[in-house]
Parts: C-alpha cells; sequence; structure tokens
C-alpha cells in the first residue's frame, strides 16, 4: 500500500494483563482509525511498545497489523540500537508488506552524526521501501538537526523524516529545504500542514482522528475559520492526553468505548486524578466524532 499525504495514526497496541497483545482489540481501533478517515497507520514506535518487545514479538505483530490494516497504509518503525537488529526488521517489514519502514537514530550512546548517517544509509540500502528517519530528541537522546536531516534527504538516503521536536523554526528550516516532513508534535498540526508539509504522525489520533481530518480537509478547502478551531481543539485535547505515559492514550481510546486495554509493564495506566483531565479530552474529542 502507497504512502499519501494526510494523517497518519501513532497507534498504540492494547495488550492483556499478561502483557501480551491483543490483536482483537487491535483490529477494532484499526476499524476506528479507517472510518474517521486516516490515511495509514505508524506502527511499533513508541505509542505502539516495539521497544518493549523482542524482534520475534516485533515481526509476529507487524504481519498482524499489516493483515488488520486493509487499506490504510502501513509505516512500520524498525528502530533498534544494533543496526543489524534494524536491518533485519527492515526486511522483514518489506517482505511482510509494509508501505514504508522509519527509524530512530540508534540510541543510548549518543552517536555523532556519521554514526547516525552510517545507521540510515544501511538501511536504506537493506530495502527498497522509503525510510522515514524519526526525530525524537528525548526519547533518544540525539537531535537530529534541520541541516542533518536535509543532507540526508538530498543524498537519498531517507524518503523524509518524522518531526517530533517542537520548534516551529527547525520544522520551517526543513520545509524550506525541500524535505518531506510528516509533523509529530500535535500542537503544530496546522503550521506544518499550511505549510506544504506531506502530513501529521500523532498519537492523539488514537483518542480524535476526527480532529485532525477536519484540520486537514479544512486546509485543502482554505477554510482556515475551520482549521484553527480543529487545531484549538487538539491543543486542548493533547495537552490532556500527556500524563501518564502512552497509558493516558488507553485511558482515552478505553474512555471513547474502544478497547484500550492496557500498555506492557513497565508503563502503567492514569490513577483517579489522572483520569479527569482524559475524560475531558474525550469529551472534547467526541465532537467532532
Amino acid at each position: 500500500m502507497r504512502l499519501k499525504e494526510g494523517i497518519i495514526t501513532a497507534q498504540i497496541t492494547p495488550c492483556a494483563a499478561n502483557g501480551e497483545p491483543d490483536f482483537g482489540a487491535l483490529g477494532e481501533l484499526i476499524a476506528f482509525q479507517q472510518q474517521a478517515g486516516v490515511a495509514g497507520l505508524f506502527v511499533l514506535g513508541s505509542a505502539g511498545l516495539g521497544p518493549l518487545m523482542t524482534i520475534t514479538e516485533r515481526k509476529r505483530a507487524l504481519e498482524r497489523i499489516i493483515t488488520l490494516a486493509g487499506p490504510l497504509a502501513v509505516v512500520a518503525h524498525i528502530g533498534a540500537a544494533q543496526p543489524a537488529e534494524a536491518v533485519d526488521l527492515a526486511r522483514h517489514a518489506e517482505a511482510a508488506g509494509a508501505a514504508a519502514v522509519s527509524s530512530v537514530p540508534p540510541t543510548y550512546y549518543q552517536p555523532d552524526f556519521l554514526v547516525v548517517a552510517d545507521y540510515y544509509k544501511r538501511l536504506r540500502a537493506a530495502v527498497t521501501l522509503p525510510l522515514i528517519a524519526y526525530n525524537n530528541p528525548p526519547a533518544t537522546g540525539y537531535h537530529l538537526t534541520p541541516d542533518q536531516t536535509a543532507s540526508l534527504f538530498a543524498a537519498d538516503v531517507i524518503h523524509g523524516v518524522k518531526q517530533s521536536h517542537p520548534s516551529v523554526a527547525e520544522l520551517h528550516a526543513l520545509l524550506a529545504a525541500g524535505v518531506r516532513v510528516w509533523a509529530a508534535n500535535a500542537t503544530l498540526c496546522i503550521d506544518a500542514l499550511a505549510m506544504g508539509a506531506f502530513g501529521a504522525i500523532s498519537t492523539i489520533t488514537n483518542v480524535a482522528p476526527e480532529a485532525f481530518v477536519m484540520l486537514a480537509a479544512a486546509l485543502q478547502r482554505g477554510d482556515l475559520k475551520a482549521a484553527r478551531h480543529g487545531q484549538q481543539a487538539i491543543d486542548f485535547i493533547a495537552g490532556r492526553l500527556r500524563h501518564p505515559t502512552i497509558g493516558a492514550l488507553h485511558a482515552g481510546v478505553s474512555e471513547r468505548g474502544l478497547p484500550g486495554l492496557l500498555p506492557r509493564a513497565p508503563l502503567r495506566m492514569p490513577d483517579e486524578a489522572e483520569t479527569r483531565p482524559i475524560r475531558e479530552a474525550v469529551a472534547r474529542a467526541r465532537e467532532f466524532s
């Protein structure tokens, strides 16, 4: 399935109490996303619990997800600390039918750009699928700067970047350099799409896909007032789905009447005090359904 412009959901992976993914529940969540009109799914990243799975688990999960995704394009996150593991996952994703692969830079050791560039070049050589760099400095400890990203893009090493950094200036620098960008910071969705980003990849769409789809459609028809309304709602929703990490998304999905179930340990679900703002977020999300 070919990548299309638009909204991509960074899909959560609902798990049972024993930590095992529940693919029946996941099928319901994917159907919900499809009905809302998203263009694709970004799977097995931070929200999808890929870093908490073994290589074997990641492969099995991806195969099931691609089967469940139907017409939705699947972007498989294949990042790993060991380049050989990332290459293995990338080749598996291509064989399994993913539309693209994506990876954070190698983590933990805080490498320099020579190491990071070599890592992406290995992935690019391993598959024919589009390779999307994933810039998420808080999670990885490495900041892929606009200049670095642009150099990889110009050399045809990467197909584009999932940009999680909150800087508007960096977002504009990437777009000015002609880099294909998917905005991953929900609060910059309108900025990114209005400036010509290829799309947005967000965890918040697990709970409020309709708001994102509406915003994108409003911009396409030139309705800035409606787009602003959508962004203001997204800001409100995103601000209430921050804590606890990932668990808030599962709780929000469940509040929408879907089987959000649980994240995998060591992640946790919210307590009662943390659930109140999540309910406020869901109430706002329902305004767009």
